[in-house]
């Protein structure tokens, strides 16, 4: 018994997560030990979207935590963002932030300074709106073309 299980086991933690994991990784973990992870946390943005371990996350009521969703900064300054962006009066990482809870996606955007953390905290517009969906178009086009260039190594966190 792994020592992340033992700590759920006696009741020390209340859940266990795990960080990019791929379907593969889930599986064998489920053959390998009685307790699912419930948390997946794993990156994701327009320009990478592992659709295939979001779909297997939900379908096994994993909750799947999407970290860096302004792809380290690079979505801040793609045109399609800013156009979009600007169009909706909004900054592109609130664009980027919305887009991924649109997805069904628990997002964490990571930030120092207050006044941005209010800001991408701000996401409540654009609920049905054609330009996410435009995005979601868009991003898929590009995540189709990166998918075959992205090797990801799991590892457990608590």
């Amino acid at each position: 018994m792994s020592a992340k299980m033992c700590l759920f086991y006696l009741g020390i933690c209340k859940s266990i997560g795990v960080s990019n994991f791929m379907v593969c990784h889930l599986e064998q973990l489920k053959e390998d030990s009685s307790v699912v992870p419930h948390v997946n946390q794993v990156e994701y943005h327009p320009y990478q979207q592992p659709t295939t371990v979001l779909e297997y996350c939900n379908q096994e009521k994993i909750v799947f935590e999407g970290y860096c969703p302004l792809a380290k900064g690079q979505l801040l300054n793609d045109q399609t963002v800013l156009q979009i962006a600007e169009k909706h009066r909004r900054t592109p990482a609130q664009i980027c932030i919305r887009w991924s809870l649109q997805k069904g996606v628990v997002t964490i955007p990571k930030s120092t300074k207050t006044e941005r953390i209010r800001e991408n905290c701000q996401v409540s517009f654009l609920r049905r709106e054609t330009a996410l969906s435009f995005l979601t178009a868009w991003a898929s086009q590009l995540n189709h073309i990166q998918e075959k260039h992205i090797v990801r190594f799991p590892s457990i966190s608590l």
